[in-house]
């Protein structure tokens, strides 16, 4: 089963800016792929005075669950924060918080494409 995903992904400003997220999607097409899904295209389609726009298509090789689809959005917040390697007990304590807690919201359509926004940046506890 493969099918083509399309995500739209917003990133609110001031929390995000445009060098950020262009190094996000630069990290992104290097590792070419999302979870085990090749990315075909990662764009930035809209940069405004309040949000980032942004869209990504990967090929879905295998069903998804709601669980998985809360982890990948995650995941993707992660990356766009953190360039580097989180430590694993970092990364799983951003992955167990709420999306409310995270300030993210999902809209999944019919056609099974996604919007994800993203309304603030993460921060670890020291």
């Amino acid at each position: 089963m493969e099918l083509k995903r399309t995500w739209r992904l917003l990133f609110y400003k001031p929390d995000f800016s445009l060098a950020q997220i262009e190094a996000f999607k630069e990290r992104l097409q290097q590792q070419a792929s999302f979870g085990g899904f090749p990315i075909e295209q990662f764009r930035i389609e809209n940069d405004t005075k309040e949000v980032i726009f942004t869209s990504m298509t990967f090929d879905q090789l295998q069903a998804v669950t709601e669980p998985v689809l809360d982890e990948m959005a995650k995941f993707l917040l992660i990356q766009a924060v953190y360039p580097q390697r989180l430590a694993p007990q970092d990364y799983y304590a951003i992955i167990r918080q709420s999306d409310q807690q995270l300030g993210i919201e999902r809209q999944l359509y019919p056609d099974q494409s996604m919007d994800v926004i993203y309304w603030h940046t993460l921060q670890l506890d020291a």
